[in-house]
């Protein structure tokens, strides 16, 4: 992942933009600084009153673990992003927290997630449960006692304390 190595963290769906910005918000010394691959922006919007999810997560480089912070959209960057921690024993999720609109789209709430169910025999474009620290669902499936009880589910994210 982009930020602490290995492919990009922001990744588009369906061909959507996920978040604007204009060319005199770049930090272009900082991105001469990080590679030609690499820009970083001053400030950025939301395209879309849609859930983001803001992930707080490292990656271990020796005997020392390298944090970082990304913004993703859309539940396939959900799914791939905890796929690839969960197959690399030298990544981990220190925080995971979804990012949803107001039902009129005038302000926005975090929200910090305790778990992420998911269905694998569903595909790639499975719905995922996202369950808040108080077992309240966030998104996706409305009982996650119905969908855990599902044939096989899979915990995709839980919290450590």
């Amino acid at each position: 992942m982009r930020g602490i190595g290995r492919a990009s963290c922001f990744k588009s769906e369906l061909l959507k933009t996920m978040l604007r910005t204009y060319e005199g918000n770049e930090a272009t010394p900082l991105s001469l600084v990080l590679g030609s691959d690499v820009r970083m922006w001053h400030s950025v919007s939301f395209e879309f009153p849609t859930p983001y999810f803001l992930i707080c997560h490292a990656l271990k480089n020796g005997s020392t673990w390298k944090k970082d912070t990304c913004l993703l959209w859309g539940q396939s960057n959900v799914l791939d992003f905890c796929n690839l921690v969960n197959a690399d024993p030298d990544r981990k999720i220190i925080q995971f927290s979804i990012l949803l609109p107001s039902e009129n789209a005038q302000n926005w709430h975090m929200e910090e997630l305790e778990e992420i169910w998911s269905h694998p025999k569903a595909g790639k474009f499975r719905p995922l449960v996202f369950v808040g620290l108080e077992g309240k669902i966030l998104g996706g499936v409305p009982q996650r006692e119905k969908f855990v009880s599902l044939d096989k589910p899979e915990l995709l994210y839980f919290r450590q304390l």
